[in-house]
């Protein structure tokens, strides 16, 4: 009797949790090895494997910034004699053009902070590149700094500068979700045509690509772990096709960290540049019709784009009505 009362109950969260559709978005990473010694900035330079700090030097020099400020008596850490030297910089907008370049990459733009190289963060690696940029920030009194010091490039005495693993994976947003965290409380009801994705431990690719890489003891300091074992330094693409129709009412909406891009037709309609908390962003296609060029009945693409570049924690939600994947009913 009690198996069959198990079975019945099993049955019912089964139907709860699943019967909703489901739209399966395709995606594709960019896995760079993370720099997680553990530090405010790290100590990585973008040169895979290269002295003197170890085999923990992040691929891209562009993720977990290590940078020494200036100003600050040679101190690195805040409470050693400078006040912040985290590379957090809350909302930076302007850093990408306003356009894809011609192969549908962002392009950087004048606005700068730990980008020069943003044309290699959604690409694969392309061995014979040797060059880094060189950043020669300052100490500032308050979250983040008040400029990168981009000064000029750098070489890598290996050849692993913005060296990446491809991974193809799908997401699966939801017809129906219920959620309250500490970003945003939201509520989407089954039928209205809107699916949801949704993880406020957004680790997509533990396990694969360089693996997971905890932080270890800083060599200076000896500090200890202090996060969780996640692959970090990774970023996201999406490219969606889509009819576009006045009558659909087409919305999407995003709330997560870091950097986010979302272009349509090629042109930027979201900018969340920056190494930030949770941010909340969202377009109405119908809006931004005239500006970006949609035409009733016309094919056009979504690109989406987000790099997850500081450990820490990683938070992600999507919504959208925009038909950009495989819609199955799982059972």
């Amino acid at each position: 009797m009690m198996r069959k009362v198990f079975a019945a109950m099993l049955v019912a969260c089964v139907g709860a949790v699943f019967a909703n559709d489901t739209m399966w978005v395709p995606v594709t990473y960019y896995d760079f090895h993370a720099d997680n010694v553990n530090y405010p900035q790290g100590l990585g330079d973008g040169c895979l494997n290269s002295q003197p700090h170890g085999p923990w030097e992040g691929s891209n020099p562009e993720f977990e910034t290590h940078r020494r400020p200036t100003g600050c008596g040679g101190k690195i850490h805040p409470g050693s004699g400078c006040t912040s030297a985290t590379h957090w910089a809350d909302l930076v907008t302007g850093m990408v053009q306003t356009n894809l370049d011609a192969e549908g990459k962002p392009q950087a733009s004048g606005t700068t902070f730990y980008n020069r190289f943003v044309g290699k963060w959604f690409r694969p690696w392309q061995p014979g590149d040797y060059r880094r940029p060189k950043y020669a920030v300052s100490c500032y009194n308050g979250v983040g700094f008040p400029s990168d010091g981009y000064s000029g490039d750098s070489t890598c005495p290996h050849d692993t500068s913005f060296k990446n693993i491809i991974i193809k994976d799908s997401l699966p947003f939801i017809d129906q979700i219920s959620f309250s965290t500490y970003a945003e409380s939201f509520s989407n009801p089954a039928g209205d045509g809107m699916y949801t994705y949704h993880n406020d431990h957004f680790f997509p690719i533990d396990g694969k690509g360089f693996g997971n890489e905890p932080w270890i003891v800083n060599p200076v300091d000896g500090r200890g772990n202090a996060f969780d074992d996640h692959n970090f330094s990774f970023t996201l693409e999406i490219i969606g096709r889509f009819k576009y129709s006045a009558a659909d009412n087409y919305v999407f909406r995003f709330c997560g960290d870091d950097d986010v891009w979302v272009f349509v037709n090629r042109k930027l309609a979201i900018d969340l540049g920056g190494i930030h908390s949770a941010l909340t962003d969202s377009l109405v296609l119908n809006n931004i019709a005239g500006s970006h060029g949609l035409n009733e009945g016309q094919w056009y693409e979504l690109h989406f784009f987000l790099a997850e570049r500081h450990s820490g924690g990683s938070y992600a939600t999507l919504m959208t009505n925009l038909p950009i994947g495989r819609k199955r009913r799982l059972r």
